[in-house]
Order: structure tokens, then C-alpha cells, then sequence
């Protein structure tokens, strides 16, 4: 069984990266917080 993530860890951390400078050369991108169970072939 895998784990599922919460809103205090998982997206919580990536809404604090987003509101960051860290995040200040992204534009335009979807990012996909779902622990991996959506990935590329």
C-alpha cells in the first residue's frame, strides 16, 4: 500500500516553494503533486 500525502506535507510544501523566490524562474507549469502515481512512459 502506498502512503498518501496530506495538505501539511506534500502540497503544503510545494505551495511555500511556489510563494518563494525559489520558484521565480518558473512559468507556465503544471506541477503534479501525487506522489509519483502519475508518471511518464
Amino acid at each position: 500500500m502506498r502512503r498518501l500525502g496530506g495538505i501539511e506535507n506534500d502540497i503544503g510544501r510545494m505551495a511555500l516553494f511556489l510563494a518563494s523566490e525559489d520558484s521565480a524562474y518558473m512559468t507556465g507549469q503544471t506541477v503534479m503533486v501525487d506522489g509519483g502515481a502519475t508518471k511518464l512512459r
